[in-house]
């Protein structure tokens, strides 16, 4: 199979779950923008755009595409305009 490597996705720098100012989300090694996602976010404005550049930073880094899961709960108040101004500058495999 095409792109799958022999080592284990959760022996890889940085591949697990991750909480940072408030925020918590999963890398899970894979590229696919599917797989990899935040889940929590805090309802402070100064600490939610805190923690969705530092996620965003981390994927970046890491070059894989991740997606907000929004909608399940109260979501913080002004957290789309938030990710909105947050929006990758380009698009990562996956």
């Amino acid at each position: 199979m095409r792109g799958v490597s022999a080592r284990p996705a959760r022996s890889l720098p940085g591949v697990g779950p991750h909480e940072d100012a408030g925020v918590a989300w999963v890398d899970s090694g894979l590229l696919d923008g599917t797989f990899n996602f935040v889940y929590r976010a805090p309802s402070d404005a100064d600490a939610l755009a805190a923690g969705v550049a530092g996620v965003r930073e981390h994927f970046e880094r890491r070059r894989v595409a991740f997606h907000w899961c929004v909608g399940l709960r109260v979501e913080p108040a002004g957290l789309v305009g938030v990710l909105t101004r947050f929006r990758p500058a380009r698009a990562f495999p996956g």
